[in-house]
């Protein structure tokens, strides 16, 4: 299982004992320490692993949220102040906005067709090929490619 790095989440951002799970703490936020590593505008959180190469695949619940967004980002991208979440700045995502539209962040942002509200989606990298694929992992059908050179 994908686990998460509690030392990059965001403060309002509450993660399972075993880091599996993340969830929006919209009242209580976490008392925790300002780190280089850590997201203070963005509420976002990053993989406890890095990955230098192979085939992973992984599959994130959306189920009852109204927005989320899921994807790979670069070890080395921004984690302070506002950031643009696109490709340039190392950031490779799908999001669900707005209680139901979808869009692949792209420069700009390109409008996925998804036919009902996604309840799983599965992530696929092909690290040496350079393929970012999301599926909705329910009927594996395909909701967007990114096609990179990983650093």
């Amino acid at each position: 299982a994908l686990t998460l790095d509690p030392g990059t989440a965001h403060h309002r951002l509450i993660l399972s004992d075993d880091c599996t799970i993340v969830a929006y703490g919209n009242l209580h936020p976490q008392p925790l320490q300002d780190s280089p590593k850590r997201f203070d505008v963005e509420v976002s959180v990053l993989g406890s692993e890095a990955f230098g190469g192979g085939v992973h695949y992984w599959e994130v619940v959306v189920s009852e949220k109204t927005q989320w967004m899921i994807g790979l980002a670069h070890e080395a991208v921004t984690r302070k102040g506002s950031i643009q979440i696109q490709p340039s700045r190392g950031f490779y995502c799908i999001v669900m906005h707005d209680g139901n539209q979808y869009s692949a962040c792209t420069e700009p942002w390109t409008r996925l067709n998804v036919k009902s509200k996604l309840e799983k989606v599965g992530v696929f990298l092909d690290y040496d090929k350079g393929l970012l694929i999301f599926y909705n992992a329910d009927d594996m059908s395909w909701l967007y490619t990114f096609r990179e050179r990983f650093p």
